[in-house]
């Protein structure tokens, strides 16, 4: 995937994951979606996914 593409991807995430009800698995979230990316962005784009949902979640409990 081109960088300029990846970098919408990573907004589409942020914006996805920020909606989220409850947490969800990387594997649910890009079950479809990993042919799209390369090693390194699937990598990036998965911890990305994580912090958000740490961070997301994590909040709601204290």
């Amino acid at each position: 995937m081109e960088e300029e593409d990846f970098q919408r991807e990573i907004e589409l995430i942020k914006e996805d994951v920020s909606g989220f009800k409850i947490p969800y698995s990387a594997c649910q979230y890009f079950h479809v979606r990993t042919k799209s990316f390369s090693k390194d962005q699937l990598d990036k784009a998965v911890t990305l996914f994580y912090q958000i949902l740490e961070e997301k979640f994590s909040r709601k409990q204290v």
